[in-house]
């Protein structure tokens, strides 16, 4: 019975830890991402490269895509995110009907997690003339 509480007031403490909490802010990111790609939504990135932790809450960002090469606000990528990245981008261009070898790019003045976890919100129902984004909040 004492182990089971211990076990029990551990397993607490390890679900209220602010890295499982961030483990799951993740992992939810990663799924809304998924979602927003499957239905063509190019902001999909934003989402992934917030997960990553690669443009921060709010943010001012920019994304840009040129000579098959993805950067965001104006660093190419690692290579861990790059190929990840640069190929998920080049299969939603196809989808679309454009080509690989052209020019991509995107800016905002930032998006919150809230308008992210939103289903409702603009930035989750947004859709873009694929040339040129350049949401306003």
């Amino acid at each position: 019975m004492k182990i089971s509480i211990y076990l029990s007031a551990i397993l607490a403490f390890i679900l209220n830890t602010p890295a499982y909490a961030q483990h799951k802010l993740h992992t939810r990111l990663k799924a809304i991402s998924d979602s927003m790609y499957a239905e063509n939504n190019p902001n999909y990135i934003i989402v992934d490269a917030i997960a990553d932790k690669l443009i921060s809450d709010g943010e001012e960002y920019s994304v840009n895509y040129y000579n098959n090469t993805l950067y965001i606000n104006g660093r190419k990528l690692d290579d861990t995110c790059r190929e990840r990245y640069t190929q998920k981008h080049i299969a939603m261009l196809e989808k679309a009907g454009i080509s690989k070898d052209g020019t991509s790019f995107c800016t905002s003045e930032g998006v919150y997690i809230y308008e992210i976890l939103d289903a409702r919100s603009a930035f989750r129902n947004k859709k873009y003339d694929w040339g040129v984004c350049k949401p306003k909040r």
